[in-house]
């Protein structure tokens, strides 16, 4: 998953929450989800394209945060992002070394063994 659908996916629940509580979804998405999820959303790692066409009318971030981003995209910033940029580690594809045998050399062998 792209971190523009991640955030496609947040800001249709904040909406739907919002309706689910009688609150007009732009006053309360960014309240509904909170910072923690907020800050968690990697917004450097959109394209600028995908920011600009899909972010800004969601009414999550504040103007303040766009421009910030903007900024990021353009090189101009002068203070670090708020937002993380490191990509994510999804555990499913991380490689893992189990030796079995650990007595064994690891090489391959001369012979025609199981190896």
């Amino acid at each position: 998953m792209t971190e523009v659908e991640l955030f496609k996916a947040v800001d249709r629940w904040a909406a739907k929450e919002s309706e689910r509580h009688g609150t007009t979804p732009g006053d309360a998405k960014r309240r509904i989800l909170g910072e923690e999820i907020v800050k968690a959303i990697r917004f450097p790692l959109m394209t600028e394209k995908e920011f600009i066409s899909v972010v800004p009318h969601c009414d999550i971030l504040t103007t303040t945060e766009i421009i910030d981003v903007v900024k990021h995209y353009n090189g101009v910033l002068t203070t670090p992002l708020q937002f993380l940029s490191a990509r994510r580690v999804n555990p499913n594809t991380a490689i893992y070394h189990y030796h079995r045998f650990k007595d064994l050399p690891l090489r391959a062998p001369t012979d025609s063994s199981w190896w």
